[in-house]
């Protein structure tokens, strides 16, 4: 039984993890379309920036993404 949550629980994580990372992926896209040609994702560009939770990086603001039920 207790296997089964862990299973399920570990199951939601990588689900919530490709949810967060499709999220960035897809905004970063839209800024690269406004003219931000050098904009990527953090976990790319800067583990400085992903360790301070900023999300996207190389635009003149920082962005943090949450992906999720609205």
């Amino acid at each position: 039984m207790k296997e089964d949550f862990e299973k399920s629980k570990r199951s939601l994580g990588i689900k919530n993890k490709r949810k967060g990372s499709d999220a960035e992926r897809f905004y970063v896209n839209v800024f690269k379309e406004l003219g931000y040609k050098h904009c990527v994702t953090s976990r790319l560009g800067s583990k400085l920036h992903d360790n301070a939770g900023v999300d996207i990086i190389n635009i003149p603001f920082n962005i943090q993404i949450k992906a999720g039920k609205q």
